[in-house]
């Protein structure tokens, strides 16, 4: 698939998206957990919210370095042919929202986040995106590099 092809692939997945599997290293092993996540439309940078007293917080600032997976599987038998899963790797870091769009970008996909995302322990962290390896048709593989 051609390069701008895939990346709006990407982008149409990414939207439709709510959810993904963010993981981070504790101690030398993944930790994944389920997180909300917005993306800019030129991939650069994905974004998501977490209290700063969570576990995936403090593995961040031990390790910036995760791997998030998106993908659009139903749970059906025709997922093995029809869906497509996104691994994304990058470096993750909590930003000052104030300096930069990244807020208003999360609200608009998230806006019954806004009071969690408001709380004093709650912090905004942006993943600098990487590369993207995207797996369709069970096992067709293309690799997006970003970063």
């Amino acid at each position: 698939m051609k390069k701008n092809e895939l990346k709006k692939r990407l982008n149409e997945l990414l939207t439709d998206q709510r959810l993904a599997v963010l993981s981070s290293n504790m101690k030398g092993r993944p930790y994944p957990n389920l997180i909300a996540f917005a993306h800019t439309d030129d991939l650069k940078y994905l974004f998501f919210a977490t209290l700063r007293n969570s576990i995936k917080y403090t593995n961040i600032k031990n390790d910036p370095k995760i791997s998030m997976l998106i993908d659009n599987r139903g749970n059906l038998p025709s997922d093995i042919s029809k869906a497509i899963a996104v691994s994304v790797f990058g470096t993750a870091a909590e930003i000052d929202c104030e300096d930069e769009n990244c807020m208003d970008v999360y609200l608009k996909k998230h806006p019954y986040l806004k009071d969690f995302l408001n709380m004093p322990g709650c912090a905004l962290l942006k993943i600098k995106v990487e590369r993207f390896q995207v797996v369709s048709n069970f096992q067709n593989v293309e690799t997006l590099q970003i970063g």
